[in-house]
């Protein structure tokens, strides 16, 4: 397998969706955009290609929903082409350890959280940030390769052109006080405002993302993640530390803007159930 893959995700929704993520090594600094493309396969059998090309991103949505006994022996794989070779990610099962209990108990878990959210939940959209892809030609130190200025336009201080991936729908709870904090910068007097929020892990969420609320355009920096829910060693909700992002950062310029408007990832439609993936779940293998 291509060491420049570190490690592919599937994560399971309780709409029986699948989300692909991959991270790549931090050695991976592709000169150009890469094409990325996604094969399934049943245990034995022929890969099929059935997503591609994806073009400088990570994430893939597949809408198939297999049943129980199809899911546990279906694998994912992601591929790009470096020259004349293709470079493969490790095959990930679609289900990975979870049992017909464990994924039942999952289910609830997230079916009860679904309803706070519709309740007393803050609508808004992740942005994941990018961990690899073409540098930024701006702001990058010639010598160092590090990001010179925090405020670039370019890569939004990223260092990596764009900065941030598509984004995603992410409802959040706030279940505590927010905290403010008052600083003395060379910019004059912030005072962000710092909060614990919670949300179904889905998809993976790690420190230095941002979170946009859809009612006021706050922007949140993520500094800390936190699993409270999981199921052998898979997360199922997250409590996130996130900070608010001062109106005086470039997250709030107009090509960030433009970014946190554009069409967000898809979910396909569907109420999970239609491969008998019931509350009884009752799953014979039909295929």
């Amino acid at each position: 397998m291509s060491q420049e893959f570190f490690r592919l995700f599937v994560t399971v929704t309780l709409m029986n969706e699948k989300l692909l993520h991959w991270q790549m090594n931090g050695s991976f600094k592709p000169a150009g955009s890469v094409d990325f493309y996604v094969d399934k396969a049943r245990s034995g059998g022929d890969w099929q290609e059935i997503g591609g090309p994806i073009t400088d991103d990570c994430f893939y949505m597949d809408p198939v929903k297999w049943n129980w006994n199809t899911d546990k022996n279906a694998f994912y794989r992601v591929r790009f082409k470096t020259g004349a070779d293709w470079q493969y990610s490790t095959p990930v099962q679609a289900l990975g350890t979870w049992t017909k209990r464990d994924y039942a108990l999952a289910r609830e878990i997230c079916r009860k959280e679904t309803v706070l959210h519709r309740e007393v939940g803050m609508p808004g959209v992740l942005l994941k940030r990018k961990e690899w892809g073409p540098p930024c030609p701006d702001c990058l130190d010639f010598d160092t390769r590090e990001v010179a200025d925090g405020q670039c336009p370019t890569c939004l201080g990223v260092g990596i052109v764009g900065g941030y991936y598509t984004p995603i729908p992410v409802t959040m709870i706030n279940p505590s006080p927010e905290v403010s904090e008052r600083n003395i910068t060379d910019k004059g007097v912030e005072q962000p405002t710092a909060k614990q929020v919670r949300c179904i892990a889905y998809p993976f969420i790690e420190p230095k993302d941002l979170w946009f609320n859809s009612n006021n355009g706050q922007r949140w920096n993520i500094r800390k993640v936190d699993i409270i829910a999981e199921r052998k060693s898979i997360p199922i909700l997250y409590m996130l530390t996130i900070k608010e992002v001062p109106q005086t950062d470039v997250i709030y310029s107009d090509k960030a803007n433009d970014l946190a408007e554009s069409e967000p990832e898809e979910k396909p439609e569907g109420n999970g159930t239609e491969y008998t993936w019931d509350d009884g779940l009752n799953c014979e293998d039909e295929f």
